[in-house]
């Protein structure tokens, strides 16, 4: 299957901030309508996280600023979740200018807080862009280990359809009947939780299944 760019913006969002990339302004500026009525420190270092991640695939430099404001925040709170978050807002930001060792030494120290909170959502989230970054360095079998790991754990939150899009998007060697597993997958997960930018992407996955199973039926 050909890499999808659709799927690969997706696998960086966060499960505390879903909602599709047209209304991502709108988003942004509901958060920002709030921040001068946010009275309680940690609910301000939640919602400055949440700008972070929602600026992401708008501006990286404001995703990149309100990631740091947070962690220096949350540092200074002693807020373990909100150092966490940041740090998976900031990795964010890595990997999308290609800091690919930076991004991985960010996400593996979210992912260590992360456990000890017992954070198991954000815990599968974090090794599941872990497995895009190594994907993105070359190392598939790595990548490909790091969403099985995820899909071992037998969650069904929000997060899987990404993870199943993600393996039989980048797993060349799935059997037809495998593929059409991860799809069905997906398609169901996604439906559960009402995730339109995750059913459309799955509607790119059916179309280049299809178009490897006719190529292959050729030969």
């Amino acid at each position: 299957m050909r890499p999808s760019k659709l799927i690969h913006n997706l696998l960086l969002i966060l499960l505390f901030c879903y909602g599709t990339v047209q209304g991502q302004s709108n988003l942004i500026g509901a958060e920002k309508q709030k921040l001068p009525f946010i009275k309680d420190s940690i609910s301000y270092v939640n919602s400055i996280n949440r700008l972070g991640m929602l600026y992401h695939m708008k501006n990286v430099d404001s995703s990149l600023y309100y990631g740091m404001m947070s962690k220096a925040m949350a540092t200074r709170l002693q807020y373990p979740k909100g150092k966490a978050d940041a740090d998976n807002v900031i990795a964010s930001v890595l990997y999308i200018r290609g800091m690919y060792q930076e991004s991985l030494q960010l996400y593996t120290q979210a992912l260590s807080d992360y456990k000890i909170q017992r954070d198991t959502a954000n815990m599968s989230q974090v090794v599941m862009n872990m497995g895009n970054v190594y994907l993105s360095l070359g190392d598939s079998t790595k990548g490909l280990d790091l969403f099985r790991q995820v899909i071992r754990t037998g969650r069904r939150d929000s997060i899987m359809s990404l993870v199943y899009a993600n393996y039989c998007m980048s797993n060349p060697s799935l059997s037809n009947d495998s593929a059409q597993y991860y799809i069905n997958k997906t398609r169901e997960i996604a439906s559960m939780y009402k995730d339109h930018r995750v059913l459309i992407a799955v509607k790119e996955l059916e179309f280049d299944f299809l178009v490897k199973k006719a190529v292959l039926q050729k030969h």
